[in-house]
């Protein structure tokens, strides 16, 4: 049978190809592909739990629905870098203005206002930096999922060559 065996789903469109070891969802389920079985009708998957690893075999008839998870996919890092600089910007914004406008820094109600708004300012930009950045690193290091792909639409086949 060979040493490696990529599992590739195939249409006139795209093609989605599963090698040794990567992360796939099959019927909803997280599994690691591992190789095919049987004269080509199983394949061999690992369920990892954390404390165990579970081995599966399924037959190819049985998969219904799958998706690919992509590591490093821009649109993933960009996505969270987003999210984690609006978290930062308005918590931190919202914290600063509290925080200046309550300080008694003016004489008046106007001068704790303005120097509200500029440690809202501040401290919302310095949040907004930081918590964009952890979330552009996360983006890179997490798994973004691929779209649902449903196998009636696809041709299933073996792939031997490394």
């Amino acid at each position: 049978m060979g040493f490696s065996q990529s599992l590739v789903f195939f249409n006139n469109q795209d093609t989605i190809t599963f090698k040794e070891n990567e992360l796939i969802k099959i019927n909803g389920q997280k599994y690691f592909y591992q190789k095919a079985i049987k004269n080509k009708t199983q394949i061999h998957l690992v369920e990892s739990g954390l404390f165990r690893k579970e081995h599966i075999t399924i037959d190819t008839s049985k998969i219904e629905t799958f998706r690919k998870y992509k590591r490093f996919k821009i649109s993933n890092s960009l996505q969270k870098a987003y999210l984690g600089f609006v978290t930062g910007v308005s918590t931190g914004g919202l914290y600063g203005f509290l925080g200046g406008s309550n300080g008694g820094w003016g004489n008046s109600p106007s001068e704790d206002i303005a120097v509200g708004v500029l440690f809202g300012m501040l401290i919302g930009t310095y949040y907004g930096t930081v918590l964009g950045t952890g979330g552009l690193v996360y983006g890179f290091i997490s798994l973004g999922e691929d779209s649902i792909s449903y196998s009636q639409k696809y041709t299933m086949k073996f792939d031997y060559r490394n």
